[in-house]
């Protein structure tokens, strides 16, 4: 399996995910609608593991939750390797340490590891695959920002011991997109949709300046969708129940950043 297979493989099981936890959070807040505003962040995280737990068993790749940063950034590079192609005159190589500073305390949600062996190696290393962050519903983009410039420096990171191993990343959030105190058309979906992607847009194109080797792309998952002019309710009495069309009507999508490497810089 090439590494674009299993990246899509790994994506669509992070958009499963992401529709489970938020059906769990339904269940285990005894939510009376199918519209939440507040997310258990880690029902979710695990939710998203147990999606890819059968892909990415099969495929020899080990799941590891609210794993340290720093470990992330430093098994992006074996530790040493041996160089030199006289047995008796060989090299021990190291890397660099490139933990970010206070990167010891912090966590990410789910790293995927795989075992390595590159040339100079006697037996195979952990390495860093890919990451995953995980956001609620309706944060600060500034978080969510945090989140995709740490893995983004993750896999801008460089070493003379050899190429950094982390192919892909993932920054997922949820966003609710109407209110508890009005109701809201499809027309409306349509405009918020349209704003909520060219806030991202533009956002891809200012952090691409300084990330110049790496794309962007924002993957919408529709978690809700509920428009009022799309509502018909079974009882005439209800017709003109304002109040419970302002608490049927909504829509909630989840959305994905994925963090790869510039296809058209890749040799």
């Amino acid at each position: 399996m090439n590494n674009d297979y299993i990246i899509d493989k790994i994506k669509e099981d992070i958009k499963s995910g992401l529709k489970a936890g938020y059906r769990e959070n339904l269940l285990f807040t005894q939510n009376e609608s199918d519209l939440q505003s507040k997310i258990v962040e880690y029902l979710v995280v695990v939710n998203i593991a147990q999606k890819l737990k059968g892909f990415c068993w099969d495929s020899d790749i080990k799941i590891n939750l609210e794993h340290s940063l720093n470990d992330f950034y430093n098994w992006a590079f074996p530790s040493t390797t041996l160089v030199g192609t006289d047995i008796f005159n060989l090299v021990l190589n190291s890397r660099g340490e490139h933990a970010p500073e206070n990167s010891i305390s912090q966590r990410l949600d789910i790293i995927l590891t795989k075992e390595l062996q590159l040339s100079g190696d006697f037996s195979t290393k952990r390495r860093s695959f890919v990451g995953i962050e995980v956001k609620g519903i309706n944060q600060y983009d500034p978080k969510i920002k945090t989140d995709v410039k740490r893995l983004a420096i993750a896999m801008s990171l460089n070493d003379s011991i050899g190429a950094n191993s982390i192919v892909c990343s993932f920054a997922c959030f949820f966003k609710r997109l109407d209110s508890d105190t009005s109701y809201i058309s499809s027309a409306d979906i349509a405009k918020k949709v349209a704003a909520e992607q060219g806030k991202w847009f533009t956002y891809f194109v200012e952090i691409k300046k300084e990330f110049t080797d790496l794309d962007f792309e924002l993957i919408e998952v529709n978690i809700v969708n509920s428009p009022a002019d799309e509502i018909h309710f079974e009882q005439s009495d209800f017709d003109n129940d304002l109040d419970l069309l302002i608490q049927m009507s909504g829509h909630v999508n989840a959305y994905i950043i994925k963090i790869s490497r510039d296809s058209s810089l890749v040799v």
